[in-house]
C-alpha cells in the first residue's frame, strides 16, 4: 500500500505539469489564432480548450435531408436524414501559427 501512494502521487504530479504545458499557448493565443478563434464563434460555433487545442463545435447543426424513394405501389416515401455538425480542431506552432483540422460528426435525425 505504501508503494502506491507514492506511485499515485507522482502520477498526478506529472500530469499537472504536463498539462500546463502543452496547453499554455491556449491562455495566450497570437493574434492570428485568436482572430481564428473569434470568427468562428461569429459563424456560431462554440469553442472550447482541451488537453493541447481549441476545438470549436458547431452550435446548432444542420440536417441532411435523404431524398425520398418513390415506387409506384407506396408512393414516395420520406426517408431518414442526417444531422450535420461541423467541428474544427485548432492547435498553434511555437510561431503563433495555427494548424487547422476539420470534420464533420453525422447522427441520425430525429423523425
Amino acid at each position: 500500500m505504501l508503494l502506491r501512494n507514492p506511485m499515485r502521487s507522482s502520477l498526478i504530479i506529472w500530469a499537472v505539469l504536463v498539462s500546463g504545458c502543452a496547453a499554455g499557448w491556449i491562455q495566450n493565443p497570437s493574434s492570428t489564432t485568436r482572430n481564428l478563434v473569434e470568427d468562428l464563434k461569429l459563424e456560431g460555433y462554440v469553442c472550447k480548450a482541451k488537453w493541447s487545442a481549441i476545438e470549436c463545435r458547431q452550435e446548432k447543426p444542420y440536417e441532411k435531408k435523404a431524398p425520398k424513394i418513390c415506387t409506384s405501389e407506396k408512393g414516395c416515401v420520406e426517408q431518414p436524414g442526417e444531422l450535420i455538425t461541423n467541428v474544427y480542431s485548432i492547435e498553434q506552432d511555437a510561431y503563433g501559427i495555427p494548424a487547422v483540422r476539420q470534420w464533420v460528426e453525422s447522427e441520425p435525425a430525429p423523425n
